[in-house]
């Protein structure tokens, strides 16, 4: 467990996105040791795990608390994107392609915007797999 990382801070930032995710924003005191420095920065855009202890008397993680994470979920070989991302991707480019563009045959199923019809596409796969759900 060399790579972990501990370093006092402060949440400062929380919002909910879309996907049920969260973006968390941390602020690190000051005259942050080079060491540790480094360390963030080797760690930069790379997925890991975080964890967070609010300050309670001084408390600080120990590496046994972290022995016992599970692993963290990996792509295929050479795969680069979620199956989610590469969805939206493709569902952007067909609304780009086919949806976009005004013609005869697709006036009516226009969307104004990517992302409501994503939504609405969205939504329309939720209801299909939940009805075939059994009762």
């Amino acid at each position: 467990m060399s790579n972990l990382i501990q370093v006092g801070a402060e949440m400062m930032k929380f919002d909910s996105r879309r996907n049920s995710s969260f973006f968390l924003g941390f602020k690190t005191q000051e005259n942050i040791h080079p060491e540790v420095h480094h360390a963030l920065l080797a760690g930069f855009e790379k997925t890991g795990w975080l964890c967070f202890l609010p300050e309670m008397d001084g408390q600080q993680i120990q590496v046994e608390d972290a022995l016992s994470l599970p692993p963290l979920p990996t792509m295929k070989d050479g795969q680069e994107k979620s199956p989610s991302t590469r969805l939206r991707a493709v569902m952007f480019r067909y609304w780009e392609l086919v949806l976009k563009k005004p013609n005869p045959a697709n006036l009516k199923t226009e969307a104004a915007t990517f992302d409501l019809w994503y939504s609405d596409q969205m939504e329309r796969i939720i209801l299909h797999f939940k009805n075939q759900l059994p009762i």
